[in-house]
């Protein structure tokens, strides 16, 4: 009987999956689920594009600028009839952690309350630099160092971060779209804060 010489395995070993359990191909388990962030600068359509093209129905948690009637113009009478928004952009005036807390509050429980009816829908979280702004001055950490003009460590945006990840992921798991929209930052300026033992740092901030 001949003997393999080469080292190599036979066909029939040929490893094509990996070891292990838990493992599914990209066309077992894909789906048409999404999650897309949109940036820009005002006025370039960054809220217009998610309502004329996402799933439907479309509930719109707004942080940013009034809809208006060209944003009404642009999509046809029965798409619009399916268009919700939570105008939240009054309540960001003079926010502090209490008020941002609320916020976060009553955007978790729209989605709570609407999960059903909103599968193979669209959620969108338009004003998505804002709503970075509501999870840090919520959060107790960040929230009463922002409040009186301290610095923070960046390092205690972990669990920001990570509730935002986890959020996303509860959304994507009841087969909800998922938008965010956020400004781009058009310059950036080095700005002085005060730690939390007084020292004046300088910090890399975005102006607008």
């Amino acid at each position: 009987m001949a003997s393999n010489t080469t080292g190599a395995k036979p066909d029939a070993e040929v490893q094509t999956r990996p070891i292990g359990s838990g493992f599914h191909s990209l066309a077992e388990i894909a789906d048409d689920t999404l999650s897309v962030a949109i940036f820009g600068f005002d006025g370039t359509g960054k809220s217009l594009w998610p309502l004329a093209n996402m799933p439907l129905p479309i509930v719109v948690a707004n942080l940013d600028r009034p809809f208006t009637r060209a944003h009404l113009g642009a999509l046809s009478k029965e798409r619009a009839e399916r268009i919700f928004i939570k105008n939240m952009r009054e309540r960001m005036d003079a926010i502090n952690s209490l008020e941002a807390v609320l916020i976060k509050d009553q955007i978790e429980e729209a989605l709570a309350e609407n999960l059903a009816w909103l599968k193979g829908g669209t959620f969108m979280l338009d004003g998505g630099t804002m709503y970075r702004d509501v999870l840090k001055l919520a959060d107790p950490t960040i929230g009463p160092k922002k409040e009186s003009g301290r610095r923070f460590n960046p390092k205690d945006k972990a669990s920001i971060n990570a509730y935002l990840a986890a959020l996303i992921s509860f959304i994507q798991d009841h087969c909800i779209n998922f938008v965010l929209t956020a400004h781009a930052a058009f310059s950036w300026a080095m700005v002085q804060v005060k730690s939390d033992d007084g020292e004046v740092k300088q910090q890399h901030t975005r102006t607008k």
